[in-house]
């Protein structure tokens, strides 16, 4: 039930914000966030169904993309924490070399040592690309300019799909129209399963998320 409740909020919230297109200004073309190159740190509440529930649950989360130690690209969600991989409640990492793309993912378990998996696919296969970035920009994790929308009577902001469109399968990133700043991101599923999710920005700027983010947790054991 809470997944199929928030399949339909995803579904919702896309629709109206398309259907006020023809009020905003002309998006850009392509922009990466905070008008930086690709790599942000961010800060968002969230909303999302976490392993072992059935119900979802308000929780900070953190975004990030950067270099890690060992020179590989790096997107991050560490849910329940801004202070690194090892102090969160779930999340995963997605990194990429010069010839394959991993994707590592973990929930805690209290009491126990946490669930953890990791993956990984050769290029030119992708999970997603790695610059935080929207429209044509090189690498953009966000390629595909989906509609236009006013943040209450102002402020002009504009919906780019992770996929080739907006389908039920793509995540989508809202960004303002002015600056690249994000502002919402919405998707059907998570890599931890349990159905759509939704991350209100509360913060950020384009600084590279740290090296550490780059990892799981030290007791996953990769």
């Amino acid at each position: 039930m809470a997944t199929t409740t928030a399949r339909r909020l995803f579904s919702a919230v896309a629709a109206a914000s398309l259907l006020a297109a023809s009020l905003a200004q002309a998006p850009p073309t392509s922009c990466c966030l905070y008008g930086g190159a690709g790599t942000a740190t961010i800060l968002s509440d969230a909303t999302l169904v976490l392993p072992g529930s059935s119900t979802a649950v308000l929780a900070t989360v953190a975004l990030g993309a950067g270099t890690s130690s060992s020179g590989s690209t790096f997107v991050s969600v560490l849910i329940g924490t801004r202070d690194g991989p090892d102090n969160s409640v779930a999340g995963w990492v997605i990194s990429e070399n010069e010839t394959a793309q991993t994707m590592m993912v973990w929930h805690a378990n209290p009491g126990a040592a946490p669930t953890c998996a990791r993956n990984s696919v050769a290029l030119p296969e992708r999970y997603t690309r790695t610059r935080l970035c929207v429209g044509a920009a090189p690498g953009s994790a966000f390629p595909t300019f989906v509609g236009s929308y006013l943040v209450g009577n102002a402020l002009a902001a504009s919906w780019f799909a992770q996929g080739a469109n907006a389908s039920s399968a793509a995540a989508l990133m809202s960004v303002t129209n002015g600056g690249c700043a994000p502002i919402t991101v919405l998707g059907p599923d998570t890599p931890l399963g349990g159905g759509a999710y939704n991350f209100a920005v509360q913060g950020g700027g384009p600084e590279p998320a740290p090296a550490a983010w780059a990892e799981a947790p030290a007791a996953c054991g990769f």
